[in-house]
């Protein structure tokens, strides 16, 4: 069985295709399958790169040092295993953290 996962071309975004079948296409792909590949964003390979690196540079600081830039009132920054919780009923309160 051979799964394949929805792609989205931004690429349209300049053409004749409008915004709204975009939106279509992002709507069913995120409700049907949870995420897509998205290509046509126009965003160098290198960019892709040095962004991954960044992210795997931080991960790899001690737990203290991302704690040092704790998520502000803007909601920016750092959110540690276990530190938050999703609150998705108004019926019952959440059991554990996210």
């Amino acid at each position: 069985m051979m799964i394949t996962i929805p792609c989205v071309d931004l690429k349209s975004v300049t053409s004749s295709v409008s915004d709204s079948g975009i939106a279509k296409q992002l709507d069913e792909a995120l409700s049907s399958h949870g995420f897509c590949y998205i290509q046509g964003h126009g965003i160098s390979e290198s960019k892709i790169s040095q962004i991954f690196e960044a992210n795997h540079a931080f991960h790899r600081l001690a737990q203290h040092d991302k704690e040092a830039i704790a998520v502000n009132a803007f909601h920016r920054g750092y959110i540690g295993k276990g530190a938050s919780k999703t609150i998705t009923s108004t019926v019952a309160e959440p059991t554990h953290s996210n």
